[in-house]
């Protein structure tokens, strides 16, 4: 007898034997299907977005660390990738206020030594 192929009367054909179906061939099923936000995923298309939106960084990385890539695997790349580019963006933003207000406290000391 042949590993791997059926010998039950209900799903033999007439070209031959049908193959027996894997535990596994369920779960792949579920990524067949395309990826939402025209095929990128939703944390990829939100790492794009961020860049116009930012907020959208800060969305996703709730999503993140909420572990929605749980619902699909495929999306927890895009997802931590908005993560990275939300706390890359928090440090940029505070490190140019803290540079301005610096900036301003020594333009208002030298307006100050010169009065």
């Amino acid at each position: 007898m042949n590993k791997g192929h059926s010998t039950d009367a209900m799903n033999h054909r007439e070209d031959g034997y049908v193959p027996i179906r894997d535990v596994e061939d369920a779960q792949l099923g579920m990524f067949d299907k395309p990826l939402p936000c025209f095929g990128c995923g939703i944390g990829w298309f939100f790492f794009l977005l961020g860049f116009v939106f930012p907020l959208m960084w800060y969305f996703s990385t709730i999503l993140y660390f909420g572990k929605y890539y749980n619902k699909d695997p495929r999306e927890r790349s895009g997802l931590a990738a908005c993560a990275i580019a939300a706390i890359t963006f928090t440090v940029a933003a505070c490190i140019s206020l803290n540079n301005k207000s610096l900036l301003e406290a020594a333009a208002a000391s030298s307006n100050c030594s010169t009065i």
